[in-house]
């Protein structure tokens, strides 16, 4: 595997404060990128990449043909292709830090999330000289979040019932872990019309 893109990466990092001259040669620069955590990439001016770290290859099971340019983008899922092309073409257009999650397809044969965020990084006269982006795996936080998803609408669904009295309560607890109260924080509609109760002489009594 080549090191491509490694000359655009060294003037990136200068730009960012990174001291490369602590780093031997191109060699511990390459060993240090195939550490990082996410997937690294640099893409030129108009957005097309020139650049990935093994953890591309190594996530999506592609070489490098089918990653650079613009290629990486029919690897988007394509419930969301179309907005990662066009929030990633109008920030290479404003020249504004992107930022967007969306799903990849890796070489397990599934889609994962990834968070994608770039920054533009400048030459002194002002000019873009490259994308710096880093793609990291969010996929275990997204499917938790889907499950408490799911879980609140069928809460939602059960507490709006209209035949059972539903009240939603919560313990008040001592110093010593005793049970000092116990307190209704809400009530359904159900629960009104079954007690008689308005809601204001119940919750947070």
């Amino acid at each position: 595997m080549t090191m491509m893109g490694m000359p655009r990466l060294q003037g990136a990092g200068m730009k960012l404060g990174i001291d490369l001259t602590l780093l031997e040669n191109e060699s511990a620069m390459w060993q240090m990128i195939s550490r990082m955590p996410g997937m690294l990439w640099i893409a030129n001016p108009g957005g097309e990449l020139d650049f990935v770290s093994p953890q591309w290859l190594q996530e999506t099971g592609y070489g490098l043909d089918e990653l650079l340019g613009v290629a990486w983008q029919s690897l988007v899922h394509q419930d969301d292709r179309d907005e990662v092309c066009q929030q990633w073409s109008a920030a290479t257009i404003h020249v504004e830090p992107f930022k967007l999650d969306f799903r990849f397809y890796c070489a397990d044969g599934d889609y994962r999330w990834f968070s994608m965020r770039a920054r533009p990084i400048f030459n002194f006269d002002g000019t873009t000289n490259c994308w710096f982006g880093l793609c990291v795996d969010i996929n275990d936080f997204k499917r938790s979040q889907e499950k408490l998803n799911v879980s609140e609408r069928h809460y939602s669904v059960l507490f709006e019932n209209e035949i059972n009295a539903i009240a939603q309560m919560h313990v008040i607890y001592g110093d010593q872990g005793e049970t000092r109260d116990v307190r209704i924080d809400k009530v359904n509609e159900a629960y009104t019309r079954i007690t008689g109760l308005a809601r204001e002489k119940v919750e947070g009594k």
